[in-house]
């Protein structure tokens, strides 16, 4: 049941499988997101994200998330998403944003997250660190963190590992990933990840493909 309470709460679960960066979308643009992915046992996840800079420093975004049951080719409507992200202003010395993200079923608001985020960098290195607190309309809240380090290897080709972390529930999972980043409009996220415990999930195949418009 806590397996099943956190995969509804948002952020770093089966139908959004991504640690933010401190970066939000620029001004009046539109950045479009695909995410999918395939699971060893709980299907297939399909969610297509819509990210809107409504300043430099502040973008919304909704999302429709969807999922494939396991075993058949049953298709079905799972969960509507909807957040707001200010981050800290070009200039200051703390690359930092808060991600604010609401849940919403056929049954109605499922549950909030509250997410600060940190972003680095060191030369070749990269590092995103978003510890966040997820909460359900029962009240109960889960510790979420989420942990990405990644190294640039050439060629605008980012190699790096990418952690999600629901620690009340004991669910852990672990991502080896590839990042392209070669086109400033194009988003290019690669993984594989299995879990830690034994609610975690087993094995995972994701992507996150993205355009700026």
């Amino acid at each position: 049941m806590l397996a099943l309470l956190f995969l509804l709460a948002g952020g770093n679960d089966l139908f959004e499988i991504e640690v933010y960066s401190a970066d939000t979308v620029e001004a009046q643009h539109l950045l479009a997101e695909q995410h999918f992915n395939v699971t060893s046992d709980n299907g297939a996840h399909l969610t297509y994200e819509f990210i809107y800079g409504v300043t430099n420093w502040f973008e919304v975004a909704t999302y429709v998330a969807t999922e494939f049951a396991p075993g058949s080719h049953d298709y079905s409507w799972e969960e509507w998403r909807l957040r707001v992200r200010p981050r800290t202003p070009d200039g200051w010395p703390v690359r930092a944003s808060f991600n604010i993200e609401t849940v919403w079923t056929s049954d109605g608001f499922e549950s909030i997250e509250l997410r600060p985020i940190w972003s680095g960098r060191a030369g070749r290195f990269r590092v995103d660190a978003a510890p966040g607190v997820e909460i359900d309309h029962g009240g109960f809240a889960e510790f979420a963190p989420e942990l990405k380090g990644a190294v640039d290897v050439g060629h605008d080709v980012l190699v790096g590992v990418e952690y999600f972390g629901a620690w009340r529930s004991e669910w852990h999972q672990i991502y080896g990933v590839v990042d392209v980043v070669h086109w400033k409009s194009v988003e290019i996220n690669l993984g594989v990840g299995f879990g830690l415990t034994d609610v975690s999930g087993g094995l995972v195949a994701k992507s996150v493909l993205g355009y700026l418009f």
